[in-house]
């Protein structure tokens, strides 16, 4: 888990917010200086800041690429998940009676837990109690499987049904290890770093023509901020404002439960 991960992305946003124009102000500063005593041409200069501004775009594309990539992976690990656990209770049918209910049981508790674990949102208790909760199903899912195996190795239903558990299982694991994969702490601060010396170039050509350009340069900072809060909250699907629905789970543990 990276570090930046646990700041709030509102504070990450303002604080780019303020390097931005605190680059843009040093640099016009510093450009009023040089053009008392500079005889390059002005024209280098924004050249220079054109330069700059195009690898902030690419390096924002790229790291918007990096989120909504990490963002649609997720979304399709919690369809996939909702898919694997049906499946398993689909399969369950096939068992003998009583393992049968027993299986179902125990998916439409799992079901729940996954729901649970959704709920839990950025709260860290919440989040491992319930995966701790899921973990303790599996092993009584698996042991489910396990009999509905012994009692005939040959029986295709109960090998098909185990091959299903483990499914589920596998689509735990992949869940779990989404929560850690986001965009390393190094590429924000190489966003950090490209936007403060492009604003700062930005300023230093706005200083060798005398002319402060106050209300444009505050537009794109304000404009590149917002695309860095968007990538910073689409790498937090848990606690930020883009939330990944959960509404395939909820439908699989309501259509677990036997209706009254």
């Amino acid at each position: 888990m990276s570090n930046l991960f646990f700041v709030d992305e509102w504070v990450l946003l303002a604080t780019f917010l303020v390097l931005m124009l605190v680059g843009a102000e040093c640099g016009y500063r510093w450009g009023r200086q040089r053009a008392q005593r500079a005889s390059d041409p002005i024209s280098s200069h924004l050249t220079h800041e054109a330069s700059a501004l195009g690898v902030l775009a690419l390096i924002l594309a790229f790291t918007f690429s990096m989120a909504a990539t990490r963002f649609d992976a997720r979304r399709a690990i919690v369809l996939d998940e909702a898919n694997a656990i049906g499946t398993a209770a689909l399969r369950a049918d096939f068992l003998p009676p009583d393992l049968a209910a027993t299986a179902r049981g125990l998916l439409a508790d799992y079901a729940d837990a996954r729901v649970a674990l959704y709920d839990a949102g950025a709260d860290d208790g919440l989040r491992d109690a319930a995966l701790s909760r899921s973990e303790r199903l599996h092993a009584q899912i698996w042991n489910v499987a396990v009999q509905a195996v012994n009692r005939n190795r040959a029986e295709v239903p109960a090998v098909s049904f185990a091959h299903a558990v483990n499914a589920v299982i596998d689509q735990h694991g992949a869940r779990k290890a989404s929560y850690g994969n986001h965009i390393p702490d190094v590429v924000y601060l190489l966003v950090y770093c490209v936007g403060f010396v492009a604003f700062v170039l930005s300023g230093v050509a706005s200083g060798l023509q005398h002319h402060r350009s106050r209300l444009p340069t505050a537009m794109m900072a304000v404009l590149v901020s917002v695309v860095v809060f968007l990538v910073t909250d689409l790498d937090r699907p848990q606690r930020g404002l883009l939330r990944i629905s959960d509404a395939s789970m909820i439908e699989l543990a309501k259509s677990l439960r036997p209706t009254p």
